[in-house]
């Protein structure tokens, strides 16, 4: 289960949002049951595939609310053991992507690369090896990062706007949810894991 709340200060006129909260069955899982409450109920929805598979869904809430809460319920059966565990050093799951021929490697792959909101950088790569040290598990290193983040950056809904960069995030030390998620994508990629 997942619950995003949102509670604003004075009632708002209208909400959009656009979810990936719905899993999908892979090879490697069922989906036995999969569903998103929407509460209040929004005024729309549709649901769409992304280029993956994904199941994405947008909303639109279009009357007077202050709260809004998205809680996403799922189900699922694993069918088959992944073959990277949390205890897999990163830097071989790094060379599982960069080398690798299966299906998995391959589709992953991109996420390595530069995109138009996330760009990696000698400053991102800087932050991320504080974290990925040589032969820590993936999910150390990971969780690590998460918390050398929850350390040095504040909060701040007035420090960036939706079209502030990465490298001025990581300047300030201060951002919104975006900031942060850009600044964790752009380091696992400065150091060659996938991420999106």
């Amino acid at each position: 289960m997942h619950r995003t709340s949102y509670v604003y200060t004075e009632p708002v006129s209208a909400s959009y949002g656009e979810h990936h909260l719905l899993p999908r069955p892979t090879p490697t899982q069922q989906v036995l049951e999969s569903s998103v409450a929407i509460d209040p109920a929004p005024d729309e929805r549709h649901e769409r595939l992304d280029l993956h598979g994904n199941r994405v869904e947008f909303y639109a809430l279009l009357r007077e609310h202050q709260e809004l809460a998205v809680t996403s319920s799922c189900l699922l059966d694993v069918v088959q053991p992944v073959a990277v565990t949390v205890d897999t050093p990163w830097e071989r799951c790094r060379d599982a992507i960069a080398t690798g021929t299966d299906a998995g490697a391959i589709e992953a792959r991109p996420y390595v690369l530069d995109s138009p909101q996330v760009a990696a950088s000698p400053a991102l790569h800087a932050l991320a090896v504080r974290a990925f040290t040589p032969g820590r598990p993936i999910m150390e290193g990971y969780l690590g990062l998460v918390h050398l983040m929850d350390e040095e950056f504040t909060f701040d809904g007035t420090a960036t706007t939706v079209t502030t960069d990465v490298e001025e995030v990581l300047e300030r030390r201060a951002g919104v949810c975006q900031d942060f998620a850009h600044v964790l994508i752009g380091c696992l990629r400065s150091i060659g894991l996938p991420a999106r």
